[in-house]
């Protein structure tokens, strides 16, 4: 796997107050160079329900 741990993304976010919308741009669109060279791939296929349970959960991992 490559890529940040989900606690170290959680970390990163703790206390920001956009940060659930930030996580879930980019899940939802890709992003690159937040992490390292290797981007992260747009996931569109994400629902809004999943993509919810899926950011509420990166960012209790803190």
């Amino acid at each position: 796997m490559v890529g940040p741990a989900f606690r170290d993304i959680g970390r990163r976010h703790a206390g920001q107050p956009d940060a659930g919308r930030q996580l879930a741009a980019s899940i939802l669109g890709g992003s690159s160079r937040n992490w390292g060279p290797v981007p992260m791939p747009p996931q569109p296929h994400v629902n809004d329900r999943d993509l919810k349970i899926i950011v509420d959960w990166i960012l209790q991992q803190h």
